[in-house]
């Protein structure tokens, strides 16, 4: 079985606009030497469509281009193509195959019958088969640049954080880093969605503690990998408890770096920020509180 490789033009913000970038001689040749590596290309209809538009006719030397591209062009003629669709049938461009139906197990068959890999370079289709855990590396040239608009990578969200592990990474003279990723094979490496929502009301009490909405209850319950409560020193300061750990002043951090190692890898990006504003403003109270003179 062959291995489905996607790999795109991005910025560091993640558009993967095709008018963004740098193209020269050199980006085009990392993406011939892909293709030359790969048993096939996989795209979308659009992606398709916009490809179709263009290379067939500099192929012929209807175009004028450079050899790089005129070299692209030429093997994309010869490369097997696949279009996953399911409103157009006809497919006219030379060595054009569709993939109807359940994209799961078309998309399977063609990995199955590819032992050389699998190209794939379209941005929406990839959010789809990365939900259905097709994809297997990632070949991204990272350009130096900030787009500050779409379309950008995965954009409709995935069910848990993807885990990769570091191939390569190839800086090229014009700027851009060519970045080979593999899916970890560690499998712990995407958090169950569960220990993220149960992490969500836990932030939420703590941001509401720290706000003052609500008094600090000693008995606050357990939580999956500690008790969340708080402690009383000599002068009666509540301290609160995060993961078992006491959040003092200047501690919340570790605290909630322990509550993250304890079990919640899976913290969801709004339970993060959650904890970081009450982490903030609880320094700020305990500060004012330690700073008032006594009477």
């Amino acid at each position: 079985m062959g291995l489905l490789t996607f790999s795109l033009n991005v910025t560091l913000d993640g558009c993967f606009d095709h008018q963004e970038g740098i193209a020269d001689d050199e980006t085009h040749a990392f993406f011939t030497r892909l293709m030359d590596e790969s048993g096939a290309m996989l795209w979308g209809r659009v992606t398709y469509e916009m490809m179709e538009s263009h290379w067939p006719a500099v192929a012929r030397g209807e175009v004028d281009a450079p050899p790089a591209l005129r070299e692209w062009a030429i093997k994309l003629e010869a490369k097997p193509k696949y279009v996953v669709s399911s409103t157009r049938t006809d497919f006219p461009w030379t060595n054009s195959h569709l993939i109807a139906g359940d994209l799961r197990a078309g998309v399977q068959r063609l990995k199955d019958a590819t032992p050389a890999g699998v190209l794939l370079g379209s941005g929406k289709l990839a959010a789809k088969l990365d939900r259905l855990d097709l994809i297997d590396e990632y070949k991204f040239l990272v350009h130096p640049r900030i787009a500050g608009h779409g379309p950008t990578l995965y954009q409709g969200g995935l069910p848990g954080t993807r885990r990769l592990e570091l191939i390569s990474a190839t800086p090229l003279r014009s700027g851009p880093v060519a970045m080979h990723y593999r899916r970890s094979a560690d499998p712990t490496s995407v958090p169950a969605r569960e220990d993220a929502a149960a992490l969500v009301p836990f932030a939420t009490g703590v941001q509401r503690v720290v706000e003052g909405q609500q008094p600090v209850d000693q008995h606050a319950g357990d939580h999956a990998h500690g008790r969340h409560g708080d402690q009383r020193d000599e002068a009666g300061h509540a301290d609160l408890l995060v993961a078992g750990q006491p959040a003092a002043a200047g501690g919340v951090d570790d605290a909630v770096a322990v509550a993250l190692e304890t079990g919640h890898q899976a913290a969801s990006l709004a339970a993060f920020l959650t904890l970081a504003t009450a982490r903030s403003r609880f320094r700020r109270d305990r500060w004012s509180m330690n700073s008032t003179p006594s009477r």
